[in-house]
């Protein structure tokens, strides 16, 4: 059977529209997805230069979400440092207690109890509020350390005025997402 040069060439643009169409569906909706936040279609913006911060995350992604943190703390702390680490449950090999752990992302870096790492930040910058930015999944409650605020929970990667409404409950309720919902360590 022959085929003629025109019927060729119909296929020829019909793949072309019909791959460029997927593509196209992937780039936006595939790419776009993993490389940002649900954000509202009216996010309040707040814009504070007094807010100090101190990080031990590394990557885009946190670049961004920290920004936003940062704006978030100002509306209530508005000259505190922002202390941003990950944070977990670990056992404490020397007195074999599980406690709160901060954990660097820097190579070389080991964890350190939550409580020493505050006492020296506060050591260095005396008088200012510090906001420690860390997941506490097991609610450790601290105590003795004024002018520190932390949350009692996990840490929702963004605010929740840079989230449409329903994303955070859908995606974990468990977690805070408001510097109106840290707590105080005196």
């Amino acid at each position: 059977m022959k085929h003629s040069p025109r019927s060729n060439e119909s296929c020829f643009w019909w793949w072309i529209f019909f791959g460029g169409v997927w593509t196209s569906l992937f780039l936006f909706f595939g790419l776009g997805y993993f490389l940002q936040p649900p954000l509202s279609s009216s996010p309040s913006v707040y814009v504070y230069d007094g807010v100090k911060v101190q990080r031990q995350v590394e990557g885009e992604l946190y670049d961004k979400f920290v920004a936003a943190w940062k704006i978030e703390v100002a509306r209530r702390f508005p000259d505190a440092l922002l202390f941003v680490c990950h944070g977990n449950t670990g056992l404490d090999i020397t007195t074999g207690e599980m406690g709160w752990y901060l954990f660097p992302e820097a190579q070389g870096r080991v964890p350190v109890r939550v409580d020493a790492a505050l006492r020296g930040i506060k050591a260095a910058n005396p008088g200012r509020i510090i906001v420690l930015l860390s997941c506490n999944p097991d609610h450790f409650r601290l105590t003795g350390l004024p002018n520190v605020y932390y949350a009692l929970d996990n840490i929702w990667l963004w605010p929740d005025k840079n989230v449409e409404d329903t994303s955070r409950i859908r995606a974990e309720p468990r977690v805070v997402g408001n510097i109106f919902e840290f707590v105080s360590a005196s």
